[in-house]
């Protein structure tokens, strides 16, 4: 990774400098976004900048498992937690909100009853997202 906008003379765009400093520390975010800091897989791994990283022999691998991962995994809780953390860094009471509104709506879902009864019956869930 390399934030390569000072190279020619302009500065990061797109929300750059509020999702930086999120990932890495301030301090990070300033040296890569001022001197056009290179990134390497394993730096970024280790300062956040990065959830995983793989060979890139199996780089395809690792992200089709991740994606299957996801395809099988509750599709609304999902949803409300990232409509959730998108409003983070809210307050402590706004995100307490959050999760209080989206339980509410996820205690009467079909698919928290069908992940309660796959649970007790020992076996993998099948979510529809409802």
């Amino acid at each position: 990774f390399c934030a390569s906008f000072g190279k020619v003379g302009l500065m990061g765009d797109m929300g750059l400098f509020w999702t930086l400093p999120q990932r890495v520390k301030a301090g990070k975010a300033k040296r890569m976004l001022m001197l056009a800091d290179v990134v390497a897989a394993d730096e970024a791994l280790e300062i956040g900048l990065v959830e995983a990283v793989a060979p890139k022999s199996q780089a395809l691998s690792a992200a089709l498992q991740k994606a299957q991962a996801f395809a099988e995994a509750a599709p609304l809780p999902n949803r409300l937690t990232r409509e959730a953390l998108a409003h983070f860094p809210a307050g402590l009471d706004d995100m307490l909100a959050y999760e209080s509104q989206g339980q509410g709506i996820l205690f009467t879902s079909a698919d928290t009853t069908e992940g309660l009864n796959a649970f007790f019956e020992k076996r993998k869930p099948v979510f529809q997202g409802n």
